[in-house]
């Protein structure tokens, strides 16, 4: 995955993070471009726009 406006952060541990979660780690974050291949079934990324909006893609991979 690759964009010139959103961030990536693959999650790992437990499932079922929240977008509040999401929001904290992504803060400083700056990853524009994100691999699948080491990403197991079930991973979660969570995925922050510039204009503000997040989204949790769960069951990724």
């Amino acid at each position: 995955m690759e964009s010139d406006a959103s961030v990536f952060l693959q999650l790992v541990g437990k499932s079922g993070a929240t977008l509040d979660e999401c929001r904290l780690m992504l803060a400083g974050a700056d990853p524009h471009r994100w691999t699948l291949a080491g990403a197991a079934a079930g991973s979660e990324i969570c995925v922050k726009h510039s204009n503000g909006d997040m989204t949790i893609w769960r069951d990724a991979a």
